[in-house]
């Protein structure tokens, strides 16, 4: 811990130049603070202008349309696969905790996508 502090308190004492330094010297340091601080600000921008889209050639990061997309069919997939192992279990605790999972992820399906999902009968699978 000792280490770590006299590290940061080095890092600290050649990011503040003294006060006793020349001129020339608090010059350049105040201009590479811009520098980084302009630099900083710049990869912000550019970071939000990608994440919209905005930038020409990049479609941005996933909108959130895509993302109810993607949700909808993993939790649809994941409701077939629970109704698929419901209905070929023989343990009644088990299809008691398919049908509690099950019914969770209709709920949350529904919540999604606005939509109730069909799920197909025993029989069907």
């Amino acid at each position: 811990m000792d280490a770590f502090l006299n590290f940061l308190a080095r890092l600290l004492s050649m990011a503040i130049p003294p006060t006793t330094a020349d001129p020339t010297a608090q010059y350049l340091h105040r201009l590479r603070t811009a520098l980084v601080a302009c630099s900083a600000f710049m990869g912000l921008l550019t970071f939000i202008s990608m994440s919209f889209g905005w930038i020409p050639g990049f479609d941005g990061f996933a909108r959130t349309s895509d993302l109810k997309i993607i949700t909808k069919h993993v939790i649809g997939s994941e409701l077939l696969t629970l109704r698929y192992r419901s209905c070929s279990s023989t343990n009644e605790d088990a299809k008691r905790l398919y049908a509690e999972k099950v019914n969770a992820l209709m709920d949350e399906y529904q919540r999604t996508t606005g939509m109730e999902f069909n799920l197909p009968a025993c029989s069907d699978l």
